[in-house]
């Protein structure tokens, strides 16, 4: 379950994502949440608890015996501190056992 609280303690939200979750990291924004499982899926919620998507992941799979390999080690926004070189620049970082990663626009579906 997620429970999203403000720093009053107050509950603003609670769900149950029937996941077991890996990693959680909050648009700098604050506008939506990505939530990654064990499977490495990668799902975006907006801050009510919406689900929007299921991010696709474009990053080829490497060959490995458990499939470690494959697995997320890493999600991150950039929170636009140092400016945009342009509107639609990249602002999420995915990272990947194999070493590489998957940069896309946060809530760019495609």
């Amino acid at each position: 379950a997620v429970i999203v609280g403000g720093v009053d303690g107050n509950r603003i939200w609670a769900k149950e994502l029937g996941m077991e979750l890996s990693f959680v990291e909050w648009s700098p924004d604050c506008r939506n949440i990505i939530f990654v499982n064990k499977q490495s899926k990668v799902f975006l919620y907006d801050n009510r608890g919406n689900r929007i998507a299921q991010i696709g992941l474009h990053i080829t799979p490497e060959s490995s015996e458990d499939g470690d390999e494959d697995r997320i080690i890493g999600v991150d926004w950039y929170d636009g501190v140092r400016g945009h070189v342009d509107i639609d620049a990249p602002d999420l970082v995915i990272g990947f056992a194999h070493g590489r990663v998957q940069i896309t626009k946060g809530v760019d579906l495609g």
